[in-house]
């Protein structure tokens, strides 16, 4: 459903992404679409990147380190993540305003992870969930 602003209708798209056995150690290593072997979503409409969030949902919890799962727009970092690490072992979430971080209709939106040396959830599925708001 839209919500009118400033006379453009928006509505938002999730593309969700999955994580399994993230290994420790590691940089910006891609993280899959959910039900694909591609890496890379593309927005359906121009709109802005405004959130990122992750949920294991499968594997031990991590007691350990940390991996910190990043937003790109055509291979970018887009300073858009979130990290998963003893504090916060099951879930995670951040947001940015809307226009912060734009992207246009059909921009490849890939999310990478990066793990430190000590991360220990690495038989963990993670579920990452990237929300684009689209204006129409």
């Amino acid at each position: 459903m839209g919500v009118r602003t400033s006379g453009r209708r928006r509505l938002s798209q999730t593309i969700l992404y999955r994580a399994t056995s993230v290994a420790a150690a590691q940089t910006d290593v891609s993280v899959p679409l959910i039900g694909g072997a591609n890496n890379n979503a593309a927005p359906v409409a121009r709109g802005s990147l405004v959130g990122i969030a992750v949920i294991r949902n499968a594997g031990v919890v991590p007691t350990a380190g940390s991996a910190t799962f990043e937003v790109s727009v055509n291979n970018v970092q887009k300073s858009l993540n979130t990290v998963i690490d003893a504090t916060n072992n099951t879930s995670h979430a951040a947001t940015v305003g809307s226009d912060v971080i734009p992207v246009a209709g059909g921009d490849a939106i890939s999310v990478e992870v990066t793990t430190d040396a000590n991360w220990n959830g690495t038989s963990g599925a993670y579920v990452v969930a990237v929300v684009i708001e689209l204006q129409l």
